[in-house]
């Protein structure tokens, strides 16, 4: 109960809304080594962003060929297909720097590998990308994953008032969020928010698991700050 205690008490900080982290090879080095080489992340960080870039290749290629390409950018997959490559991409360069420097619907008909790459291939990525670092996730960042939502409610809704439809003439991009029914819409909203607050809490828990693997795999726990350098 002590630890849990402390942990609860070290994350509920002002200071954690920040983004503020004292030891900087967290954000290079896996938690799962036990020297400071940022050469295994690198490799490992380097195919994770190969293979988002491949994920968004292939999406493109794939529904150019059922709706036009200009329908893209509405889909909120498509958002989180773009911001794991980003993502990855910020990891990659990190440990470089750190190398070198010191179907939808029925309807939709899209393919069953293009619906696998970019509603479950991207999540087991992201998830390697979580587990092989050693960067902290910190239970007061959650409001970064609702500005997300929160920009994509508010372009939503202007593409709505705006006109636009989806690739099938439809006044909504996805139905639950048809604010021709705005009862409807809110509450899809409202049940999202809290869904992410709980999905960001497993991910901190996760985070913490991932932690304790290491830990009991032997892994040297110095402390390291940004001040040594």
């Amino acid at each position: 109960m002590g630890r849990i205690k402390n942990y609860f008490k070290e994350q509920f900080q002002i200071r954690k809304f920040k983004l503020e982290h004292d030891s900087s090879y967290d954000f290079y080095e896996s938690c799962f080594q036990n020297n400071r080489s940022a050469l295994p992340l690198l490799i490992i960080r380097g195919l994770l962003f190969l293979a988002c870039l491949g994920i968004i290749l292939v999406s493109f290629i794939l529904t150019s060929t059922v709706l036009s390409l200009r329908f893209w950018p509405i889909y909120l997959t498509h958002w989180g297909l773009v911001l794991i490559t980003v993502a990855s991409g910020f990891g990659f360069a990190v440990s470089a720097k750190a190398f070198y420097g010191g179907p939808v619907d029925q309807e939709f008909a899209v393919s069953y590998a293009l619906d696998i790459l970019i509603h479950a291939v991207n999540s087991v990525l992201m998830l390697v990308l979580l587990f092989t670092a050693s960067h902290p996730s910190n239970l007061l960042h959650f409001y970064f994953a609702i500005i997300l939502a929160v920009i994509y409610v508010i372009f939503n809704v202007i593409y709505y008032f705006a006109g636009g439809t989806d690739p099938f003439g439809n006044a909504f991009i996805y139905p639950v969020l048809d604010w021709s029914n705005p009862g409807v819409a809110g509450i899809t909203v409202v049940f999202s928010a809290i869904l992410i607050i709980i999905l960001h809490i497993i991910v901190t828990l996760m985070t913490e698991a991932r932690d304790a693997i290491a830990r009991s795999c032997g892994r040297n726990t110095r402390k390291f700050s940004l001040s040594q350098y």
